[in-house]
């Protein structure tokens, strides 16, 4: 039917109607293989024009039950998943095969020592295929042994087999193989030097350190003895009223004590008094060997709730009472204040001491309490009170903990001074004023260019104070234990630390490193399939990717396209940015067309059929355009032949086109052609009406010919629009 327009301005009129997106589906962005660690998602797609499309995803040539849309979803892909995925896409007018998307799933190995040695693995890769083998080696490290392994794997075979099914970390243990050195005894002897024997292993050297203030060491002296055993006298330097000692092989570490000297002043009056250094048996008697005669010190007895009195006048009315270091005692010096020097051991490392419920007298049992530090750091117990004693009033000062806060302030104490608490319940102390000490080092954080990347340090020995550094420069205002980056870019890869410190001292965290990575998205168009070196969907910074691009049969490379661009099939990318990259390839056979569309004189309606010589040619026909009805096949051997069908008056209008299948066209990928060919049987009404010739026709195109049976006198008009 035509139609009659009436325009005030010429104008032209366009209709695209594309045949193939208005018949059979085509692909515009083929699904994309991928690698994946076992545990990951997964999800491919497929974009595809010629609606209405179904779609039905295959897994290794078999289909996936409910996969039936443009994305197919995999949640915590493993072993099983992986291999060939397809989609099989169709509509009313035709269907099509996707191109094969490989997944393949891989497994990460992390490999950790515990202790002193190196765990190392080969191959050593980012990922793991399916039952590849790993090979683990523990070395320890001089004066270490290697105890067995934990994790995914146990026992102590070293080297270790391991064969890779699921993702796995394995760690090594490692514990000493020697004994450190230690101390036998501790003194000031007649001539008034520090004296100490100490022990270690036959013809190995020691190391001594010596340390003002249990902070700050400095290396005075090596030695060595054939029996490891040593006798050493030291001078004490003039005025130095503290000094520690710590000794060390290179083989076996620090001594877990350290020994030394402290001075206690004990003040006219009461005080309340500790011992910070263990030796021998902490007699009372040896720690204070002289002292105003009327003098007494006093210790309170939890148990009984009364206090023990220790009187001196010649000598000690109980000569075996002790003052044990975390023990505290009452001195009540009649005379002037005077000085006592104690030499002896203190731990070098955490110590607990339990305090009973109710009343007691306790000190810090290490020597850094006092001297390092005066905060006692006792557990924030509601309703924990703790008494000094002012010499200087003779009375008590109490503190108290409400609502998880001191009151007034948190009590300090100095270098062997006691303090009396009374606590609501039994407690543990558990004190080592120390320098800080990282127990939780900083991560390395692999993220994709624009995503947000973190880091967090834990430490000990509060209160605390933090400064991260990026390659070893300070971060302005990043002085939380944790940094975050809201949008890590590559300008923010690199290591980061951080600065931990207290009063007293501060440590540098291990660094961690930031990576970041770029991500690699691949398309094809027309067939083939791309190969990556190496296989992965996301690349770090910097690093290059090569991209090998092989059409499928029937097809030719082109070119690449995206954000890059080649002409050669092989080619290699800088990873810089996130990438989109289409592999762009074309047919190189000749596709089924259809021209020449006639009447024979015999009354058959005949077009000519061009293909690829021997293709096997479906011919299907519709007469509404949707529904196609195959009518016969046929074999073209010689590329072009004419092909006769019957006409039929009966119908309105006939359309035939061509397949060309997989099956009768080995090594080609099926097509329909890309035009139809057809008749239309125009029912001409009596009267005027309007027509137009929806065909592009073909042979005679004549008035006369089209319209050979019209009855007398009919007449047809066309406009002219040059003269109205």
């Amino acid at each position: 039917q035509g139609f009659r327009v009436t325009s005030l301005e010429a104008l032209n009129w366009s209709r695209d109607i594309n045949l193939n997106s208005q018949g059979t589906p085509k692909i515009v962005s083929q699904p994309v293989g991928a690698l994946r660690i076992a545990g990951q998602p997964m999800s491919f797609s497929v974009e595809a024009t010629g609606t209405p499309l179904e779609y039905q995803w295959r897994f290794n040539g078999m289909n996936i039950d409910g996969a039936t849309s443009a994305t197919l979803q995999l949640a915590n892909v493993q072993h099983a998943n992986a291999g060939d995925y397809t989609v099989y896409i169709r509509n009313p007018f035709g269907n099509i095969l996707s191109a094969t998307a490989a997944l393949d799933v891989q497994y990460t190995l992390g490999v950790a020592a515990e202790g002193h040695g190196i765990v190392s693995h080969a191959p050593e890769l980012e990922t793991y295929p399916h039952k590849s083998r790993v090979v683990l080696n523990a070395v320890p490290k001089k004066g270490y042994i290697f105890t067995g392994w934990s994790g995914a794997a146990s026992g102590a075979a070293n080297p270790l087999a391991v064969t890779m099914n699921a993702n796995k970390t394995i760690t090594g243990a490692f514990t000493r193989d020697v004994v450190p050195p230690e101390y036998r005894s501790v003194k000031i002897n007649d001539a008034g030097q520090l004296e100490w024997v100490q022990i270690g292993r036959p013809g190995k050297t020691l190391t001594s350190d010596y340390s003002l203030d249990l902070l700050n060491w400095t290396q005075f002296t090596s030695d060595s003895s054939a029996s490891g055993e040593m006798r050493i006298p030291f001078n004490r330097p003039a005025g130095i009223n503290n000094l520690f000692i710590r000794t060390w092989e290179e083989d076996t570490g620090y001594a877990a004590r350290a020994l030394g000297y402290v001075t206690l002043t004990v003040p006219s009056g009461y005080s309340l008094v500790a011992n910070p250094m263990s030796n021998g048996g902490n007699r009372v008697s040896d720690i204070f060997p002289s002292a105003p005669s009327g003098s007494t010190l006093s210790k309170f007895n939890a148990v009984t709730g009364k206090w023990e009195a220790n009187t001196f006048t010649d000598a000690w009315s109980q000569p075996g009472m002790t003052l044990a270091p975390g023990e505290g005692a009452v001195f009540n010096n009649v005379g002037a204040a005077f000085d006592v020097v104690l030499a002896g051991f203190t731990p070098w490392a955490e110590t607990t001491l339990g305090i009973p419920a109710g009343k007691s007298v306790v000190s810090p049992r290490l020597a850094k309490g006092g001297l390092l530090s005066s905060r006692l750091g006792l557990p924030m117990v509601n309703g924990l009170k703790v008494e000094l004693l002012n010499n200087g009033t003779g009375k008590y000062d109490a503190y108290t903990v409400g609502d998880g806060a001191w009151s007034p302030i948190e009590p300090a104490v100095a270098l062997g001074q006691a303090f009396i608490v009374t606590a609501p319940n039994a407690i543990d102390w558990t004190h080592d004023p120390t320098i800080p000490m990282v127990t939780s080092p900083p991560t390395d954080v692999a993220i994709l260019s624009g995503g947000k990347a973190g880091f967090i340090v834990k430490a000990v020995g509060e209160p605390l104070a933090y400064q991260w550094l990026f390659d070893g420069k300070p971060i302005a205002g990043a002085t939380a234990s944790g940094f975050q980056l809201p949008t890590a870019t590559v300008a923010n890869s690199g290591r980061y630390s951080v600065v931990v410190s207290n009063g007293f001292g501060k440590t540098v965290s291990p660094a961690a490193q930031l990576d970041i990575y770029y991500t690699l998205k691949l398309a094809i168009e027309g067939r083939g399939r791309i190969e990556l070196d190496p296989k992965k969907s996301a690349f770090l910074a910097g690093s290059k990717v090569t991209l090998n691009a092989t059409p499928a049969t029937g097809y030719s490379w082109m070119h690449w396209s995206g954000d890059e661009a080649s002409g050669d099939s092989t080619f290699t990318v800088t990873m810089d940015a996130h990438k989109t990259i289409t592999a762009n390839f074309s047919r190189d056979y000749i596709m089924p067309d259809l021209s020449e569309a006639a009447f024979d004189d015999k009354g058959r309606f005949t077009f000519i059929l061009t293909s690829e010589p021997d293709a096997n040619c479906d011919i299907h026909a519709t007469i509404d355009g949707v529904r196609w009805q195959k009518l016969g096949s046929y074999q073209n051997k010689n590329g072009i032949v004419r092909i006769p069908l019957a006409y039929s008056s009966e119908v309105a209008k006939q359309m035939v086109r061509i397949l060309v299948p997989d099956e009768l066209a080995p090594g080609r990928i099926a097509g329909h052609s890309q035009n139809y060919v057809g008749y239309i049987n125009l029912d001409i009404p009596a009267g005027q009406s309007l027509y137009h010739v929806p065909l592009a026709l073909s042979g005679n195109t004549t008035i006369a010919t089209l319209f050979q049976n019209a009855p007398k006198d009919s007449t047809i008009s066309i406009l002219n629009t040059e003269t109205g």
